[in-house]
């Protein structure tokens, strides 16, 4: 997994700064996007090995954010991991392509052992 880039997309500062660490405590690199627009924007410039996406995003849901980059050829292949505090639940994501869903909180455990079946 070592050289790995993870995109967050997460609106709380201090939540992404958290998973930003917890990343890179099992070695893995990060950036961050704090609206869905800035996600979309940062996935074509920084080209993540994986998104963890929140669902409640200030401007477009994650929702729509990873149906967009699932309806393009460019990013489809990219694993989406959903990670949210509400449950909309896992059908929804399934339907918008996600590849994954975890609920807040979670513990460094689930995060490490979720991103381990994405990026396999």
């Amino acid at each position: 997994m070592a050289s790995k880039k993870i995109l967050v997309v997460e609106d709380q500062a201090d939540l992404a700064e958290l998973i930003q660490l917890q990343l890179q405590h099992i070695g893995l690199t990060s950036v961050v996007a704090t609206t869905g627009l800035t996600a979309l924007r940062k996935v074509r410039e920084e080209k993540p090995d994986l998104i963890l996406l929140d669902l409640i995003l200030p401007d477009i849901s994650g929702l729509d954010v990873g149906a967009r980059l699932k309806a393009e050829v460019s990013t489809r292949s990219i694993p989406i991991l959903a990670i949210t505090g509400m449950s909309p639940g896992w059908e929804k994501c399934l339907e918008n392509g996600f590849d994954g869903y975890l609920v807040k909180p979670f513990s460094l455990h689930e995060l490490k052992r979720e991103i381990e079946k994405l990026l396999r």
